[in-house]
């Protein structure tokens, strides 16, 4: 009986001091963070950010919930050069500071992130049509591959030197480098001495009413029905190509987050440059997969509708249209009037 009441004693003594153990480790960590957070500003006064930034960084990782951290966290990789981490940052905490409905602290924030957007460096790669057009092109800035999503897109980066390397199927690897400062809107222009012969000009053939008919003889009749299946086969196979590759990208996007999260981007979305990088490529590339996905499905569908509505014509029936083919270097279609 001394046993049982022992334990019931031991028991309810566990359950009354387990918050009382809980309570008193949120209050360390409280308390440290808060010494964190002040050793930092205090670095901060005396310009030293690069002590302070990895000291608040820490006391975020304490109190990820805390917005005037992230705030101030922001500012600090602001001063310490990287507007474009400031950035996400900033972003952040706006989110933070809306789900918790404090409007005041939303609104300092957006002020910040209007100052801070014309202070943002931005990178272009300009690729031409015939230099992309190569077998095995490829595009990597500082070791991290580019997608093609991001081919003349101004992307955000932070302000710092970038290597460019390019490399293409049988061809010498060529590079190229520039330095980016604050506020600094940069296009590199992507030349490697690689030539390419031009795409030969559109070929049509159709019938010209200005020309002699002994000499340019008009063109076989094609029926209605015909060229109605045909543009909607075309337009089933451009659909099915469009969904495929909207599916790749998807699985890249998928991918390159992936990797961001492999030791580039910390559970509080706070990235290093190469975590940034990988994790602008993912959203440009989910972005694609979502509108090839969407124009795919549109083709599919009309051309679906275009072969089974196609009509049948009677026996001897003819179109009175003209129709011709054209060919060129970015595709193949059909050009007439009915």
């Amino acid at each position: 009986m001394n046993r049982r009441i022992h334990f019931a004693f031991f028991t309810v003594a566990l359950m009354l001091m387990s918050p009382i153990a809980h309570a008193e480790e949120k209050e360390a960590a409280r308390q440290e963070a808060q010494k964190l957070y002040q050793d930092a500003a205090k670095d901060m006064d005396q310009g030293q950010y690069r002590r302070a930034c990895p000291k608040l960084d820490a006391a975020r990782e304490i109190m990820p919930g805390h917005v005037r951290t992230a705030m101030t966290l922001a500012e600090c990789y602001d001063k310490l050069g990287q507007p474009a981490t400031a950035l996400i940052v900033f972003e952040d905490a706006r989110i933070l500071a809306s789900a918790e409905g404090k409007l005041d602290k939303v609104a300092e924030i957006d002020s910040k992130l209007a100052t801070l957007a014309s202070r943002v460096p931005r990178l272009t790669l300009a690729v031409s049509r015939n230099v992309a057009a190569l077998s095995g092109f490829s595009i990597v800035r500082n070791g991290v591959p580019i997608p093609v999503t991001q081919w003349g897109e101004a992307v955000p980066v932070n302000p710092g030197t970038y290597h460019i390397k390019v490399t293409a199927l049988d061809k010498a690897p060529w590079q190229t480098s520039a330095e980016i400062q604050i506020g600094q809107a940069v296009t590199i222009d992507i030349t490697p001495p690689w030539s390419v012969p031009a795409g030969p000009p559109p070929k049509t053939v159709e019938n010209d009413k200005s020309s002699d008919p002994r000499t340019n003889p008009a063109p076989p009749i094609v029926q209605r029905s015909s060229r109605l299946r045909t543009a909607g086969f075309v337009g089933i196979g451009i659909g099915v190509v469009g969904v495929g590759v909207g599916a790749i990208l998807g699985g890249l996007a998928v991918s390159k987050n992936n990797d961001s999260d492999d030791g580039h981007c910390k559970p509080n979305n706070v990235c290093d440059q190469i975590g940034f990088d990988l994790r602008t490529e993912a959203r440009t590339m989910g972005n694609a997969s979502t509108a090839l996905f969407i124009v795919g499905g549109l083709a599919t569908a009309g051309g679906v509708i275009l072969v089974t509505a196609s009509p049948s014509p009677g026996k001897g029936q003819e179109a009175k249209a003209r129709a011709g083919l054209w060919i060129g270097p970015s595709g193949v279609g059909i050009r007439g009037q009915w």
